[in-house]
């Protein structure tokens, strides 16, 4: 996938899981932080979720524990 493709599902994805923020997600790059976009925990599950399903793939605990950004994202769906 290309980092548009990248970027575009990932907005797609944020909008479906926190819609009350989808203002915020208009600027959204492969550099933004996790932390950046002000989501808890639970949203950032979910928001997993619906990459994996969107892409066909779970990826592992231990491969999300060291997502920072949304490059850090992008090379795990890109492995």
């Amino acid at each position: 996938m290309t980092d548009t493709q990248l970027l575009d599902l990932f907005k797609e994805a944020l909008t479906e899981v926190a819609p009350d923020k989808a203002a915020q997600f208009t600027s959204l790059t492969l550099a933004t932080s996790i932390e950046d976009l002000q989501v808890d925990s639970v949203t950032f599950m979910e928001l997993v979720g619906a990459v994996e399903e969107r892409v066909g793939r779970n990826f592992a605990d231990d491969e999300l524990q060291r997502i920072t950004t949304f490059a850090d994202l992008a090379s795990l769906i890109r492995a």
